[in-house]
């Protein structure tokens, strides 16, 4: 997952490609965002 955000994909488009829900995407975005001290993508 951590790839697709760094190629700039929407939460809807990670979302697509993994089969999983948007919130879950959400979820997992904002973890690893916390986990690399960053605010924003």
């Amino acid at each position: 997952m951590t790839f697709l955000v760094g190629q700039g994909l929407s939460n809807r488009r990670i979302a697509s490609e993994l089969a999983l829900s948007e919130h879950t995407v959400h979820h997992h975005v904002t973890n690893i965002l916390k986990e690399l001290n960053l605010s924003s993508r």
